[in-house]
């Protein structure tokens, strides 16, 4: 696969996400990009360029950028991808385009390290989409056959709906995991410090196999998802409800449910805060959730289980954008690892409110600590409007350069590998 490229330095400069302004230089492609055994993908952090990559105007591939295979792990291919600095424009100029996600990873057997990138996530999909459909025991062979791993970090990720004459549509999500037949698989999948912005429906869907681990750790989501549909709704005709983040488990009674560890996220979210399905374990430390609803738990029958959250505690200690290092308590305490929760109607709602089958505790009692105010502070920097949310409602703690130039010319090279 050789793309096209085109390079055409611009006149002006370009906001990047970091507030810098730098230089945009377009890599145009007229294929989806196959990322092998190694290959990166690496934009120019410092030296003063934006690195775009676009659809050429008759692009028809579904992906941007591609990893993996369908029916093979590829044990014996470990090198890991990087993709790192670059801005993802899948939309052109007249707004049409084929892309339905603009990295879609299969099954593999290596990293896949995705950090300090812009995303504008196209209307059918989303910034990444995980979806390995093999089988496997990631117990039975760490060191050899650990299966996918993925870093999602540093990401800013911006949705907008399209708006027709009839209806609205949003993309379906910021980032999809669905690693439903992988099974045993732990501190392999990792979202940290990512910023989800703009119109879309969810932030994250994330779905994992029995005895498997995620981290999801100082996050900042800020969606407006109660404004229109996605393309699959207004296909089967059915709404589907829209969260911050969706936390998918297994329906198996007798293995061990997937654990979902959130730390130091702040979740605004114009609908639901936290969707939780079939049975999982949860480990929630020092989040804040602000939405219509903080949960969504249908299927009564699976239960949340809220497992002990203070070996998180160390995650609470540096916010979105901090640079101190993080020290882990070495005795953390309750204070610590609280979690918040605000209603954006203004209503006294319980923060455990759509919690149908919890088992444990989950910690939103404000006694266990200082009564502080603590305003949401959306990914622009702006604070919640006053006035406009409620405050911490208690739950019981019981149920609780290189030139533009030379940079296009590398990633030219390493493209046509």
């Amino acid at each position: 696969m050789t793309p096209s490229a085109s390079f055409a330095p611009a006149a002006t400069s370009a906001a990047s996400p970091s507030g810098i302004d730098k230089t945009p230089v377009e890599y145009l492609i007229d294929n989806e990009i196959l990322l092998k055994n190694g290959q990166d993908i690496i934009g120019a952090a410092d030296e003063g360029f934006e690195i775009v990559i676009r659809t050429n105007p008759g692009y028809s591939d579904t992906y941007m950028v591609r990893i993996g295979t369908t029916g093979s792990f590829q044990f014996d291919k470990t090198g890991g991808n990087h993709i790192r600095h670059v801005t993802f424009q899948p939309v052109g100029h007249n707004n049409r385009t084929t892309v339905e996600t603009i990295v879609f990873a299969k099954c593999y057997n290596r990293e896949l390290i995705i950090e300090n990138n812009l995303f504008n996530i196209p209307i059918y999909g989303a910034a990444l989409i995980l979806d390995c459909k093999e089988s496997l025991d990631a117990s039975v062979n760490v060191r050899r056959r650990p299966g996918p791993g993925l870093r999602f970090a540093k990401n800013t990720i911006i949705g907008k709906a399209i708006r027709t004459w009839c209806c609205v549509f949003l993309p379906k999500a910021g980032i999809i995991v669905n690693l439903h037949t992988i099974v045993n698989q732990s501190q392999r999948i990792a979202v940290i410090e990512n910023s989800f912005q703009g119109e879309m429906a969810d932030a994250g869907d994330f779905t994992l196999g029995f005895g498997s681990s995620m981290d999801i750790f100082r996050n900042k989501v800020d969606i407006n998802n109660n404004i229109g549909k996605t393309r699959a709704e207004e296909a089967s005709g059915r709404d589907v409800p829209k969260e911050g983040f969706s936390l998918i488990g297994h329906t198996s009674g007798s293995e061990e449910p997937p654990l979902f560890n959130l730390a130091g996220n702040r979740i605004r979210s114009k609908n639901i805060a936290i969707g939780v399905e079939k049975r999982i374990k949860l480990a929630l430390a020092c989040n804040h959730l602000q939405a219509a609803n903080p949960w969504r738990q249908p299927q009564r029958q699976y239960s949340l289980e809220a497992v002990d959250p203070l070996p998180l505690a160390g995650e609470c200690e540096r916010t979105v954008g901090s640079t101190s290092a993080m020290v882990t308590p070495t005795s953390p305490t309750l204070c610590q690892i609280v979690n918040t929760w605000t209603s954006i109607t203004g209503s006294m709602i319980n923060p455990l409110s759509g919690l149908d089958n919890l088992d444990g505790q989950l910690f939103f009692d404000e006694s266990v600590c200082p009564s502080v105010t603590t305003p949401f502070v959306a990914p622009d920097g702006t604070s919640s409007e006053a006035g406009e949310a409620s405050t911490v409602s208690t739950a019981s703690s019981t149920t609780a350069v290189m030139t533009g130039l030379g940079v296009i010319t590398t990633l030219a090279i390493l493209l046509a590998r």
